[in-house]
């Protein structure tokens, strides 16, 4: 998308969202001339053309967090005010300061202020800046967001983009799937306001560093930083609340919310929870593979929902990495955040700025996981899953399951697992949230061989190809899996492996079974759809671009096709 087009769809987002009355009128070309002038720089061309649209927006106007955009007048004076600030707080000498570390080595300069970062757009961190002198490896033009505080320890120079055009095309498309980019201490600090002003909420008086020390002492650990900030504001809540059994856990509640934990699983086990191994324990490699353990120190809860840091983690683990332990009937423990900072960061993004088309999750934590309920829900409808194929291969997280036939289902079942976990980025619409979560399952012949000598064949390899295929795009960004979407194999096409098929559409699976089984609803209310890749001949691929998807069902009918296996010998309806 050029950044005319991305200009387009963010003011759209701004007047759809009521903000279009904190952009200032835009700059005129002497304005524009002027700054250039007395900056000795020249601006890219993109960045210009957004202040061509707005220069800078007011302060009072845009919602608390949100990174503001700086006017041309007031560049000059931010500059000011940084440079008075190193002065400050690190002395005449500030300019022979170096940070022991930043995320842009080697392509932006180790320095605590540079007159040549132009800050074009603040929050309440730091600024986001056009470098015009980068370090060798960077370019000239840029896109640095800079954190400099009085600790060098915690400070930052930031690498975001290679140009402005690039970074804008970033931000506009983050803005407008209301993703905010807001610093994690600038979600902290509203998320704290939000809590104190909440009344249904019980909080503890705040803790003392000197208590939260002696905790740490206790364990053996030290808490994220992060942490602290929030248990120095209020050491966690004095009950769960009433409506979702949300609670923040005080640093001197760890030990008895570790036990109510341990004795309601040994009560369903009927074993030590800390010695039994869960069903789920061979998915992750970075913790143990108990139901529990004395250093999962739980520090957050919501339902049967609980966030533990993890202080005994395995060599391919992290010390104090956040687990996300879903402790009910389908016991299941998620490895998806390196660190405590990590996970927070997304749960307070999500607590505080929601999609507007999502109901409000039962926890916004994390992607949930759904792959326990998926399986019983295939077992349920079509029976028993033999086997998990692992993509070992493959950085996606996406396993692939087989159901083989059965008395009420004479067909083998490749079905996608984890797909659901994340949305698709489906675009804005009345239904978008009906339409972002699925799961891809093609259905073959009951004589089909899946046995390791056919999959290491072409013939016998390319429905997984196609389904692993198929669920990498659709969890691609700005891309997405819809019915009647097709997928042409290559242009011009080609037959699939040695298939007659030249390419597969996506069906709902109501001829081979109910509305039931294509359309899930799982226990926290997202809808889950099931789809179906249908193979077509090449025929049937020009059928269905010339006369859409109802036409090339019709002909489905009328040849007596009356399912979605991709059965080789089936009839080509198009003739």
């Amino acid at each position: 998308m050029d950044t005319a087009e991305s200009l387009r769809h963010y003011l759209e987002t701004f007047a759809a969202r009521g903000l279009s009355s904190a952009l200032n009128p835009g700059a005129t070309e002497a304005d524009l001339k002027n700054f250039e002038s007395e900056h000795g720089i020249r601006l890219p061309e993109s960045l210009a053309g957004i202040y061509r649209a707005f220069n800078g927006q007011i302060h009072e106007l845009i919602p608390p967090g949100e990174p503001r955009w700086l006017g041309l007048e007031e560049i000059y004076g931010k500059q000011q005010e940084w440079r008075e600030f190193c002065e400050t707080y690190y002395g005449k000498h500030w300019p022979n300061v170096r940070l022991p570390h930043i995320d842009a080595e080697g392509l932006a300069k180790n320095t605590l202020y540079n007159p040549f970062w132009l800050p074009f757009m603040a929050d309440n961190e730091g600024f986001y800046c056009v470098d015009f002198d980068p370090e060798a490896g960077g370019s000239s033009g840029q896109i640095i967001y800079t954190k400099i505080n009085t600790d060098p320890t915690t400070s930052d120079i930031i690498h975001l983009d290679d140009s402005f055009a690039l970074w804008f095309d970033s931000h506009a498309h983050a803005l407008g799937a209301s993703h905010h980019t807001v610093g994690l201490g600038t979600l902290i600090d509203e998320y704290l306001t939000y809590q104190r002003l909440n009344p249904a909420l019980t909080l503890n008086p705040p803790a003392s560093p000197n208590d939260i020390r002696i905790t740490e002492h206790i364990n053996g650990i030290r808490f994220p930083d992060n942490l602290k900030t929030i248990w120095h504001a209020y050491n966690g809540y004095k009950h769960p609340t009433a409506d979702n059994g949300e609670y923040w856990v005080g640093h001197d509640a760890i030990a008895a919310a570790q036990a109510a934990w341990r004795d309601k699983l040994a009560a369903r086990l009927g074993s030590d929870p800390a010695t039994t191994e869960r069903p789920d324990a061979g998915e992750s490699s970075q913790t143990q593979p108990y139901y529990y353990h004395p250093m999962w120190l739980p520090i957050y809860q919501m339902g049967d929902i609980i966030i533990a840091l993890d202080y005994a983690p395995t060599e391919d683990g992290n010390t104090g990495q956040p687990l996300v332990i879903y402790s009910g009937e389908d016991y299941e423990i998620l490895t998806d955040y390196d660190s405590f900072d990590e996970w927070l960061y997304t749960f307070l993004s999500y607590t505080l700025y929601p999609e507007e088309n999502d109901d409000p999750p039962s926890l916004a934590a994390a992607n949930h996981s759904y792959r326990s309920e998926i399986r019983a829900h295939l077992e349920h409808h079509i029976g028993p899953i033999a086997a998990t194929f692992k993509r070992e291969e493959s950085d996606s997280s996406i396993d692939l399951l087989w159901l083989p036939p059965g008395d009420e289902h004479p067909y083998h079942a490749l079905i996608t697992s984890g797909l659901s976990d994340r949305p698709m980025d489906v675009p804005d619409g009345p239904r978008r949230a009906q339409r972002e979560r699925a799961e891809l399952m093609i259905m073959l012949p009951p004589d089909w061989q899946l046995s390791s000598k056919n999959l290491h064949s072409e013939q016998g390899y390319w429905p997984i190809v196609w389904l692993s295929m198929l669920a990498d795009y659709a969890q691609s960004r700005d891309n997405w899996i819809a019915i009647g979407n097709l997928f042409p194999n290559g242009n011009p096409m080609t037959p699939i492996a040695d298939t007659p098929f030249s390419g597969v559409t996506i069906l709902p699976p109501l001829v081979s079974h109910s509305h039931d089984f294509g359309t899930y609803r799982s226990k926290d209310g997202n809808r889950i759809n099931i789809y179906c890749l249908m193979p077509l001949y090449a025929g049937e691929i020009e059928l269905l671009n010339r006369e859409g998807l109802e036409a090339l069902l019709a002909r489905f009918d009328a040849h007596h096709i009356s399912g979605e296996i991709a059965d080789p010998t089936r009839p080509d309806s198009s003739r």
